[in-house]
């Protein structure tokens, strides 16, 4: 463990200097390791599990998708706000999941004033944090108001924190760079903080915790790696933390992410570490006293931790592990004994305010300011590897685009990634966006990998990783933060060249064509309600989603596989109307993507398990011999208007029924049963 000496009043002018943002006139300036680890140094094995007197107890699952922040309804209840669902979910002390709560507008965060049963809920969907009463008796809520009016600019208010002493309620908004703290009445009383690196000023505030018995109210200034102290009334007291820390070989990642804050009545300070996946603990005075958890997904391990709580007594700390998704539980001690063993640790002078020269950037991955680079590279340790690994990338994206991150509105969780590839079944397949950390060569889903040079230097022992298609720090290539020209989805087109198909080939729906808006059964563009055209045209992302894909079935369609979606574009296909209970949807009977399929109008190779095939729905002589096969020789009622025919009184498929019926006629089955009319007949007769 690396004990961190600094204190919080009363430092030495070295302490002071290590800890601050701003240069000190006078502090010596320390000095890095002689060589600077990059991206490549991984898996750095001084980085500390669980090495205070904390024991893993449960964690907890039941109705968390990614939950982010956390309150004490009461002793015996916790609230979780889970921004994917909206919702607020409750647990007993037992870990028992108990109703959650719908919010209007999503849960992001929450807080509690118990004195007077309020609950405070920042909202997912717009900028405002609404005020709910809390019926004890009924375990219902109701909103009372919304905090501030038209004065007050939020931007995105995430956390929240009550002072239990006297109700007023603090919200640190990371868009605003500001915290605002109202009185119990809804008062605005203070407004403190403004964009940058001098003590009471931030860069992505992201958490805050009230430390009513000491006065005082902490902080968490992200982006500048640190942590704030004021007073109740917003005035400055004094920060600690660093970015990173030195070992003898290694520069180590050290407050990188901060991403919740609690203090126990003792005065010890927890601040979870999105990005480390580690708690770590503090004395009162900043002194750092050890760590709880690690990286992993294993019980009692995080993946994007978030918001911490702690039990009356102090004595059981809550995790809300975003990316678990869970509720971490420990049993920690309720006093802590500071060592002296080791000097203070020195951190390192800042980089030039502007970086590179020779770095073209757009915001927000180049932050302004004097670290830019830092918030992501130069630094050792990242736990889950290094940051041109997949897993290690992940993990370093994900701890901002996540639910209680500061790109919370474009989160991603690892559950996410579609599993489509992996599964025999593919109803059982899962996912909302694309995989990462898959082969980009992947005959399953018809993707030969790249060709573009520039997406190919970004695979990683041929695997895709975020890099591979977005460039985090340039918008020249396409937004959002494309690595290649995305005109008409070519980066799509790029791996999945098997399904790259035109109106003239068959084997996949088409792409690349202008949409014949109003034409026959095709709608106006402005009609289309679930379906997206890219420059006028249908390709990939007119049917599919990249990301948050609304449907879980690991295919990223934009809205439910079946007819609705379908008949988005084909509005005159009405379903199969068929006795019986069996309801055929448009995917019972064509397949959209198989580029060995060659029948015509991408009518499944298979239905019901028979093998189909329709190559000529026009032959000369009889029009309905690739309709139906009982022609043939032998016969085999494998034809694609029998092969599910039980019941019928013409073109069984099996012996019985009639099987003359129209044959040998320019008469095909579709000309007097037509799909517009759930091939019902129009008109009876030979």
């Amino acid at each position: 463990m690396h004990s961190y000496r600094h204190t919080l009043i009363g430092l030495s002018a070295l302490a002071i200097c290590a800890m601050s943002l701003v240069p000190v006139s006078g502090c010596p300036n320390p000095q890095p390791p002689t060589t600077q680890p990059d991206d490549s140094d991984a898996n750095t094995p001084d980085i500390p599990s669980n090495d205070v007197a904390a024991t893993y107890k449960a964690s907890w699952t039941a109705d968390l998708s990614s939950p982010s922040r956390m309150a004490l309804l009461s002793a015996d209840v916790i609230l979780v706000a889970d921004p994917p669902t909206g919702r607020i979910a409750r647990f007993d002390a037992s870990g028992r999941a108990l109703p959650a709560w719908d919010i209007a507008g999503g849960a992001a965060g929450v807080a509690v004033d118990r004195a007077e049963s309020i609950i405070y809920v920042s909202l997912r969907d717009e900028p405002r944090v609404a005020v709910y009463s809390y019926d004890a008796a009924a375990g219902n809520i109701s909103l009372r108001r919304n905090l501030g009016d038209a004065s007050t600019a939020f931007v995105s208010p995430a956390d929240l924190d009550v002072n239990p002493d006297n109700g007023d309620v603090y919200v640190v908004d990371g868009g605003a760079d500001a915290v605002f703290q109202f009185s119990r009445q809804g008062a605005l009383l203070h407004q403190f903080g403004k964009r940058g690196i001098a003590s009471g000023e931030f860069r992505y505030p992201s958490a805050i915790a009230v430390d009513a018995p000491r006065g005082r109210v902490l902080l968490a200034d992200q982006g500048n790696y640190r942590i704030q102290v004021f007073g109740l009334a917003a005035e400055f007291q004094g920060s600690f933390g660093e970015r990173t820390k030195y070992t003898k070989t290694a520069t180590l990642g050290w407050m990188l992410r901060t991403q919740g804050l609690a203090v126990s009545s003792e005065g010890t300070i927890y601040a979870s570490d999105a990005l480390l996946g580690v708690v770590r603990v503090f004395d009162p005075s900043g002194v750092e006293l050890g760590s709880i958890g690690s990286y992993g997904s294993a019980p009692g391990q995080f993946r994007t931790p978030c918001d911490l709580v702690l039990s009356d007594d102090g004595a059981r700390l809550f995790v809300a592990n975003t990316n678990g998704p869970s509720v971490e539980v420990f049993d920690v001690p309720t006093t802590y004994t500071s060592s002296s063993a080791e000097a203070p640790i020195e951190s390192s002078s800042e980089l030039d305010p502007d970086g590179p020269a020779n770095l073209e950037r757009d915001g927000p991955h180049s932050l302004d300011g004097p670290s830019f680079c830092q918030g992501c590279h130069q630094f050792s340790g990242l736990p889950a590897g290094a940051l041109s690994d997949p897993e290690g990338q992940q993990n370093v994206c994900l701890s901002c685009h996540s639910a209680g991150g500061r790109a919370a509105t474009m989160a991603l969780r690892p559950a996410d990634a579609s599993t489509l590839d992996s599964v025999s079944d593919p109803a059982a397949a899962r996912g909302t966006s694309h995989a990462w950390n898959v082969p980009a060569v992947n005959p399953a889903l018809w993707s030969t990998g790249p060709s573009n040079p520039t997406m190919i230097r970004y695979l990683a022992d041929g695997k895709i990783k975020c890099a591979t298609c977005h460039n985090q720090h340039r918008e020249d290539a396409g937004i959002p933060y494309m690595r290649a020209n995305n005109a008409n989805d070519a980066m799509c087109r790029e791996c999945h060249t098997g399904v790259d198909r035109s109106t003239s080939e068959s084997g996949s729906h088409p792409v690349g064509m202008q949409f014949p808006a109003g034409v026959g059964e095709f709608p106006a563009a402005d009609a289309l309600a679930g379906v997206v055209l890219i420059s006028g045209g249908v390709a990939c992302r007119s049917c599919h989603m990249v990301h948050n894909a609304p449907s879980d079935d690991g295919r990223l369609l934009r809205g439910a596989a079946g007819a609705n979606f379908c008949r988005q574009c084909h509005t005159r296909h009405a379903d199969h109307n068929v006795s019986g209970n069996w309801r055929p949807t448009c995917t019972d009977c064509h397949q959209m993507h198989n580029p060995g399929n060659q029948n015509l109008a991408m009518v499944a190779t298979q239905i019901g398990g028979t093998p189909i095939a329709f190559l000529d729905d026009d032959s000369s002589g009889d029009a309905l011999q690739d309709f139906v096969h009982s022609n043939r020789s032998p016969p085999s009622y494998d034809g694609i208007c029998e092969v599910c025919h039980t019941r019928t009184s013409y073109h069984r498929n099996a012996a019985g029924g009639n099987h003359t019926h129209n044959r040998n006629s320019t008469f095909r089955c579709i000309d007097c049963h037509p799909h517009s009319n759930g091939f019902r007949p129009v008109y009876v007769g030979e």
